[in-house]
């Protein structure tokens, strides 16, 4: 797996052997209006770069995720580190 960065200065490639690993890379606006009970924004880790190890699941506009099934439950790593290996070339 492997994402190319494009910027203004130089582009640069990551690479992974994990299949597991995603890329997450800046962040959606939120709702201004949302309810409060809003199902279909999950939330984002901070920071506008960087590799998950799971991506929490989101639910409709009338049901949270955590109702529709196991696939939807949250992703946890028990606040533990994660280890894997990235390659960048830049």
């Amino acid at each position: 797996n492997w994402v190319q960065i494009q910027n203004k200065e130089l582009p640069f490639t990551v690479y992974t052997e994990d299949e597991h690993m995603y890329f997450q890379m800046l962040q959606p606006s939120r709702e201004q209006d949302a309810l409060q009970s809003n199902n279909v924004e999950p939330a984002f880790p901070k920071g506008s770069f960087g590799f998950l190890q799971g991506i929490s699941a989101i639910g409709t506009k009338f049901q949270s995720a955590t109702v529709m099934g196991p696939e939807g439950q949250k992703y946890r790593n028990n606040d533990q580190w994660v280890s894997g290996t990235l390659w960048f070339d830049f």
